[in-house]
């Protein structure tokens, strides 16, 4: 008798279906993600433009804080000089030699101060002008140029982009030369205000001297 051998069916693994695409997927899904990557950058673009802003505005205010400062010191000392020249001139004949020479010292440090502080600390400053029209046109064009004609709106952001950021290290350039020059302003009237208090003490250190050598 024959013998028939029974073949097992074969157990069909279990298929899934196919997984739908994933709508970041294909053209659509890289147009999304770099919308994405344009919104961020455009976010910290602007970042970066307020906090230049920010620290621009306050130079700027630190700036005229040092300018009515070093005129509220030049305008006392300029008078008290000239009031104390005043009365020396009125008494010359009546001072002895060291009473002079302690006025004159005191009439000359305080106008000397007044001087210096008027130079140092209260002279204009000239600073990078900003970009005009016909240059930042031109920003604009070099960096849109990058970008074939198919993909001209992405070269636009771009473009603005990089425009804006220039515009933002313009502003820093500015920025550099009005902290030094609060640097110098500050140096100035720090400088000033020493020499100020210190000179009354000169002028009468050196009246004490001369009486103690007349009298010697």
């Amino acid at each position: 008798p024959e013998v028939t051998r029974r073949v097992r069916p074969k157990k069909r693994k279990n298929s899934r279906p196919n997984a739908p695409r994933s709508p970041r997927s294909g053209a659509a899904g890289s147009a999304q993600s770099e919308n994405e990557w344009a919104a961020t950058d455009d976010a910290f673009v602007q970042y970066l433009e307020k906090q230049a802003e920010k620290t621009q505005q306050a130079l700027e205010k630190a700036f005229d804080r040092h300018w009515d400062r070093a005129l509220r010191l030049v305008t006392p000392l300029a008078a008290a000089s000239g009031a104390a020249a005043s009365w020396m001139a009125g008494r010359w004949d009546a001072m002895d030699c060291a009473q002079r020479m302690a006025m004159f010292i005191l009439v000359a440090g305080w106008a000397l101060s007044a001087v210096f502080l008027a130079i140092k600390g209260m002279r204009a400053y000239k600073l990078t002008p900003g970009s005009d029209s016909d240059e930042i046109i031109k920003t604009y064009d070099s960096h849109i140029n990058e970008f074939p004609e198919s993909q001209r709106a992405a070269g636009k952001a771009h473009a603005l982009q990089q425009t804006r950021i220039k515009e933002v290290n313009r502003l820093r350039g500015q920025m550099l030369e009005m902290a030094q020059a609060n640097n110098e302003r500050s140096k100035a009237l720090t400088q000033t205000l020493r020499w100020a208090s210190a000179i009354p003490l000169l002028a009468l250190f050196v009246w004490m001297l001369t009486l103690l050598c007349q009298r010697g």
